[in-house]
């Protein structure tokens, strides 16, 4: 009878952990941005420091996070582990570059030059992967000399991009004009790859941030909803929703376009970690009190008002629109 029980509970304690290591559900708190539910549920797997997949998924987390200390001390382990994980050594480089923007003058310049060596790796690992060459062409043209930047560099990678994938090489060149604030040059290359590809999303996106950004904000604003039917996957539309809803609540774009945008937008990332959840939350007061209701723009900013919120900017715009609901001006 003993023996039964014994096996009857190993059988149990399998199937529990089957269960748990479920990709689909990890990548559903992934896609939600619920990253301290996927580290809980990454780090009570016995199957993690074996798996690949998984640790990709940790640490992830813990950058969304902001873990980044206790990340560096991980990462050697994990690149011990996966030696020539592409993905691991990608992660590793973003790590080493949160570091730099957040430590000392001193020790900055060395992070970002140990984040450009594992970006640099990743890219030999992946030729192909052009989320890594973005990266890498977007470090050398932003960095300083000092930490590894080169825009002669940016240029050149820019180029070699533009012979094998013409949508990410323009992507790329404007990027880097951009930067010299020639945004005029900028979207005339981005107008000829559109007259070619005038359904291309990562264009539109990209069109409707420099207009947004040249306060063309009705132009931006039809941009950015001819995007949302084209988008491939549901997961995509989102970072659309949000600016079509920062649009109407700064720059007064049609408030009915913007206030459904943001619910749809606020009702996926519910309960998430999304750092852009708060602002989201403010958009639709900011709305709200256009169309003066006031009772309803209190309501919604209640929520961020009862906890701290730790991003400086937000912090100022909540004081600034407090002000504003008080004085009652839109």
């Amino acid at each position: 009878m003993k023996t039964k029980i014994l096996f009857g509970l190993s059988l149990l304690t399998c199937s529990l952990f089957s269960q748990a290591y479920d990709l689909t559900q990890l990548q559903h708190h992934l896609d939600r941005q619920q990253f301290r539910k996927l580290h809980q549920a990454v780090e009570q797997l016995p199957e993690t420091p074996t798996k690949a997949e998984l640790r990709v998924m940790q640490v992830k987390a813990m950058l969304s996070l902001k873990d980044d200390e206790a990340l560096e001390e991980l990462m050697p382990t994990l690149l011990k582990d996966f030696p020539n994980h592409a993905e691991l050594i990608f992660l590793a480089s973003a790590n080493q570059f949160n570091l730099a923007q957040s430590g000392s003058m001193f020790s900055a310049p060395g992070r970002a030059k140990k984040g450009l060596a594992y970006l640099q790796q990743a890219v030999k690992l992946e030729p192909d992967n052009l989320e890594y060459q973005r990266t890498l062409i977007g470090f050398y043209y932003s960095a300083p000399g000092i930490a590894g930047g080169d825009e002669d560099e940016a240029k050149r990678l820019a180029d070699a991009l533009l012979t094998k994938n013409t949508i990410h090489g323009t992507l790329a060149h404007a990027d880097i004009l951009r930067k010299n604030e020639k945004n005029t040059e900028a979207l005339a290359l981005i107008d000829t790859q559109l007259a070619a590809q005038p359904d291309n999303t990562e264009l539109l996106e990209a069109k409707a941030a420099l207009l947004a950004s040249e306060k063309k904000a009705a132009e931006a604003f039809a941009l950015y909803q001819k995007a949302l039917t084209l988008y491939p996957t549901e997961l995509e539309k989102y970072g659309s929703m949000y600016q079509l809803g920062r649009l109407a609540a700064v720059e007064g774009q049609d408030a009915a376009t913007g206030t459904q945008a943001l619910q749809q937008y606020l009702a996926f990332f519910k309960d998430s970690d999304n750092p852009m959840y708060p602002w989201a939350m403010l958009r639709l007061a900011q709305i709200q009190l256009r169309l003066n209701d006031k009772a309803a723009a209190t309501a919604t900013i209640e929520p961020l008002l009862a906890k701290e919120q730790t991003q400086e900017r937000l912090q100022k715009e909540l004081k600034s629109f407090q002000k504003q609901l008080k004085s009652g001006k839109s």
